[in-house]
């Protein structure tokens, strides 16, 4: 721990590092061992109503194997009964379309996301221990805060009615969706560009 000037203290328990003009791969800041930065919902994303990127997925366990992007052998946490769970760098994908998210009683932002998840997906980079059955990284405040500046997030989260917990914004994607009837594993092929 250091102290930081202005007060408070960082706290950095694990990290690592992705080139910026590299592919993304080979970073040990995630279980997958791929970054997270492309994957991120940051506020502004929210508050225009478009996200045009892939999202991180962040899921409780895996079954304990990993495929592209994820580095062969990773796994996170393996589930203790593996039936159903997605490997490490999995492709999750929203199999809805854009009209019927359009027709689903949610705020906007929620339909922002979901338009994500159906056009790019999300790749499964890491497992949560067990917290949370699944979710989705919005970027941190403190990438802001750290060096001096407001965090962009704290006014959309208030338009948007964003919850907060244990000091990030809570995007509650559990309501409001049959995830179990639309949210599907695509083929791993899919990622690496060799289906036939």
């Amino acid at each position: 721990m250091r102290s930081v000037t202005g007060g408070g203290t960082l706290t950095v328990s694990h990290g690592g590092r992705t080139r910026i003009d590299g592919d993304g791969l080979g970073s040990d800041a995630t279980a997958a061992e791929f970054g997270l930065a492309a994957g991120l919902i940051r506020g502004d994303q929210l508050a225009d109503g478009r996200i045009d990127h892939g999202l991180f997925v962040h899921v409780r366990c895996t079954n304990g194997r990993s495929v592209y992007p994820a580095a062969p052998g990773t796994t996170g946490t393996v589930c203790s009964d593996t039936a159903g769970a997605p490997p490490l760098g999995a492709r999750i994908w929203l199999d809805m379309t854009d009209a019927q998210i359009a027709a689903l009683a949610l705020p906007s932002w929620k339909k922002t996301v979901l338009r994500a998840l159906h056009r790019y997906g999300g790749y499964v980079g890491d497992t949560t221990g067990g917290n949370v059955s699944w979710g989705l990284q919005t970027l941190s405040g403190s990438s802001y805060t750290s060096f001096g500046k407001p965090d962009p997030m704290v006014d959309v989260a208030q338009g948007l009615r964003l919850k907060r917990w244990d000091g990030a914004y809570y995007l509650d994607v559990d309501s409001g969706v049959e995830w179990g009837r639309y949210l599907r594993v695509v083929d791993p092929c899919v990622a690496q560009g060799s289906c036939r």
